[in-house]
């Protein structure tokens, strides 16, 4: 077991579901925009 490796790949994930969280809040966001504008 390598603990460095296993933390990498960790914070990588982490990234990735940081990632699309803030992906998929921005495309809400601009959803609810456009449905208010149009």
């Amino acid at each position: 077991m390598r603990p460095a490796l296993s933390l990498s790949s960790n914070r990588k994930e982490s990234l990735i579901l940081i990632f699309n969280f803030c992906s998929s809040f921005s495309l809400m966001n601009s959803f609810q925009i456009f449905k208010i504008e149009g």
